[in-house]
């Protein structure tokens, strides 16, 4: 189930030019939606969908719209992955225990389909831990192999390849 959040979190127009390629991956380090949302107003930060743990979708920006969830970073199309992705993330402690429950990875799954659906240009998948490793771990224990295996993505994780 997609909820709209009201109103949106911070975000900007992007550039008519921009090819949206890459989903990133997060945790909020919270145990609840509330509690991630709060932080995120606080900090003037977004994400462009929050999965809570019973698999509700939170859209928090419109995903034609950057959002601000991944700072100083390098994904597959080059530095700054804000501008090249949509960031996606799930409601978790982030301590490498709390588990991912089942309903979070069939949302996540089904997100990432239906957005592949209207943004043809969407190829790979990574995390936040991959495209700021100096700065972030998150979504620690979670298992993008098989995801991207899921959905049809490319797993990114390669700090040296070069962008494509």
């Amino acid at each position: 189930m997609m909820e709209m959040v009201s109103p949106a979190l911070e975000s900007r127009e992007r550039l008519p030019e921009t090819v949206i390629g890459t989903v990133v991956l997060h945790s909020t380090a919270t145990e609840t939606a509330e509690e991630a949302l709060a932080i995120l107003r606080e900090r003037r930060l977004s994400y462009h969908f929050l999965i809570d743990r019973d698999g509700t979708t939170l859209q928090l920006v419109d995903p034609s719209r950057v959002a601000f969830h991944a700072g100083e970073s390098f994904g597959p199309q080059g530095p700054a992955a804000n501008e090249t992705s949509i960031g996606l993330s799930f409601v978790n402690k982030n301590d490498g225990h709390d588990p991912y429950s089942d309903e979070q990875e069939n949302s996540a799954r089904d997100l990432i389909l239906t957005l592949m659906d209207q943004f043809s240009s969407l190829k790979w998948v990574t995390s936040h831990a991959i495209i700021a490793p100096t700065r972030k771990n998150d979504p620690l224990g979670y298992d993008l192999e098989s995801l991207a295996h899921d959905v049809g993505l490319v797993l990114w994780r390669d700090q040296t390849a070069s962008p494509k």
